[in-house]
């Protein structure tokens, strides 16, 4: 199982950072966000046009470069 760093990050009693992604469909800036430093990505499809086909590859990307893809 993939480790959710935000959990961890806040049993710790440390601060989780995340970013937010809601304009451009593309991993890619989840990768430039996880490059960056942050521990988490904000997938946002309520206010966005991505579909799941979107959100999986983002998701796939999160999991890759070890932050956690949290998805409203």
């Amino acid at each position: 199982m993939i480790e959710n760093r935000v959990k961890r990050l806040m049993r710790e009693g440390r601060m989780a950072l995340g970013s937010y992604v809601g304009t451009f469909a593309d991993p890619q800036v989840i990768e430039i966000i996880g490059h960056a430093g942050f521990d988490a990505a904000f997938i946002d499809m309520e206010h966005t046009h991505f579909d799941l086909k979107d959100v999986m590859q983002m998701v796939i990307a999160a999991e890759r470069m070890g932050i956690t893809p949290i998805v409203r």
